[in-house]
């Protein structure tokens, strides 16, 4: 996620601070977002709240052997 330009930034997750104070943030967990945004006058915005949801890794299998075609095997892996 990335904020508009401004003279600082303060991250949130969940209505907690991340305690990030860049102007981009990668999110690793699901959760509600916004960002503090403020200008050298000490004025400060806060950005609508975006709901971001990390789904978990796929779940890796393999498969070998099955139904044999004269002396070819089939595989089916997946990563």
């Amino acid at each position: 996620m990335t904020s508009s330009s401004a003279t600082s930034y303060l991250w949130y997750k969940d209505g907690v601070s991340t305690g990030t104070t860049t102007q981009a943030y990668t999110a690793t967990a699901s959760g509600v977002y916004y960002v503090r945004a403020g200008n050298a006058s000490n004025c400060y915005r806060y950005s609508l709240p975006y709901n971001v949801t990390i789904n978990p890794n796929p779940t890796v299998f393999s498969v070998t052997g099955g139904t044999q075609c004269g002396s070819a095997t089939v595989g089916l892996s997946g990563s």
